[in-house]
């Protein structure tokens, strides 16, 4: 896609209002997760609204059932729609993730970096054809086939008229996130992991993010642990594994440091009960990784 077809879309979904007409499908105190499926004028059903659960998930996502499943996936609501007066159609994916912190999880886990980002829940990003947003509890997938142009107008209506049914869930990304440093933070990198955060079982809760500054690049991270103890006893496992596996441990303060026979540098501490550091350095200095590091502990420490 073109930056100007790029910017033709931020426009169109920025300055698209609510069709008349959108309303929901069943009672909102329904269990039945089709209920958030919309209606909207100059549309009808090209058959009836689905419903899957973690039991059945994988019938219908079948090679990314698994990293929904990793975030404690609720229920998905699919709405399948066809133009009264054209061919176009559209699928609405509607995924309930159970809590605002696990839909970020797996919108963090397919969002992009460099992707076209638009102002639409509580963040998009579209391409041609495509809409995915963030919603509270949901994450919300909008395709559009044979529709006008790039589908941009069409499915800004289907994602308003979706919001408009679900207007108490919240705006905004996990408190926790802020924790992270902004110096040399690469926008929109911010992930969170619910568990084996880093490949390890024993680390869950881990919100992470990329970093690029000057010439070193490296990754920040940040684990919330149950109590201090939890957060202690997980820094204490990683390093003796770091450390069994060939990392040169030295002490700095705040802190330690870890190299690696490859040139990649770790720097790890500790704080109440978050566990935190940088890790895949890579042209960082020891002074820089030592504040990056003081940063993480007097962001945690003020929580």
């Amino acid at each position: 896609m073109t930056a100007e077809k790029r910017l033709m879309v931020a426009l169109a979904l920025l300055a698209f209002a609510l069709p008349q007409g959108a309303v929901a499908r069943a009672d909102a105190g329904s269990d039945d997760p089709t209920r958030l499926v919309p209606t909207l004028s100059g549309w009808h059903a090209g058959e009836a609204p689905r419903a899957f659960g973690p039991e059945n998930l994988f019938e219908y996502i079948n090679g990314a059932a698994e990293a929904y499943l990793s975030y404690d996936f609720r229920a998905l609501a699919v709405g399948d729609y066809v133009a009264d007066a054209s061919k176009a159609a559209v699928t609405a994916e509607i995924y309930d993730m159970g809590t605002p912190l696990n839909a970020f999880g797996i919108y963090g886990a397919e969002r992009f970096s460099e992707s076209r980002f638009i102002d639409v829940g509580s963040q998009g990003y579209a391409e041609d054809g495509v809409l995915n947003f963030l919603h509270g509890r949901y994450y919300v997938k909008l395709l559009c086939f044979d529709c006008e142009g790039d589908g941009s107008g069409t499915l800004a209506g289907f994602a308003r008229a979706f919001i408009a049914l679900t207007p108490g869930e919240p705006k905004g990304f996990p408190p926790l996130l802020r924790t992270l440093p902004r110096r040399g933070l690469v926008a929109n990198s911010e992930k969170y992991i619910l568990r084996n955060v880093l490949g390890f079982a024993f680390l869950h809760d881990g919100y992470l993010a990329a970093y690029r500054d000057g010439d070193a690049s490296y990754d920040g991270f940040l684990v919330e642990a149950a109590s201090a103890e939890e957060a202690e006893a997980m820094r204490t496992r990683y390093l003796n594994f770091q450390t069994r596996n060939g990392w040169t441990k030295t002490d700095i303060e705040g802190g330690i440091r870890l190299q690696g026979r490859s040139g990649d540098e770790q720097y790890l501490g500790s704080q109440g009960r978050f566990f935190f550091g940088l890790i895949r350095g890579r042209g960082i200095s020891r002074e820089a990784g030592s504040a990056f590091l003081g940063d993480l502990r007097g962001a945690a420490a003020a929580l």
